[in-house]
């Protein structure tokens, strides 16, 4: 989770997954708790880096692991 996302990242936070980017969205879980230590990891649109920390993630379904872009609150253009 990068830092700035952070405080709006609190346990219980809906996810949703999108299939296409931002459209066709539906809900994939929810935020759990915050981990300790600290990652880099490249942003998965704009490609620059970004400094965070991990957090659990409570997911409806596994494969759902594997994406690269989970929203966090609430989807995209509200779809």
């Amino acid at each position: 989770m990068p830092y700035e996302n952070l405080e709006n990242a609190g346990a219980g936070t809906p996810l949703y997954r999108c299939a296409l980017k931002l459209v066709w969205c539906r809900e994939a879980g929810m935020v759990g708790q915050v981990l300790q230590g600290e990652v880099t990891v490249k942003h998965p649109v704009r490609q620059t880096l970004l400094r965070g920390v991990m957090v659990e993630l409570k997911l409806r379904d596994d494969r759902w692991a594997r994406d690269e872009l989970l929203l966090l609150g609430r989807p995209p253009l509200l779809l």
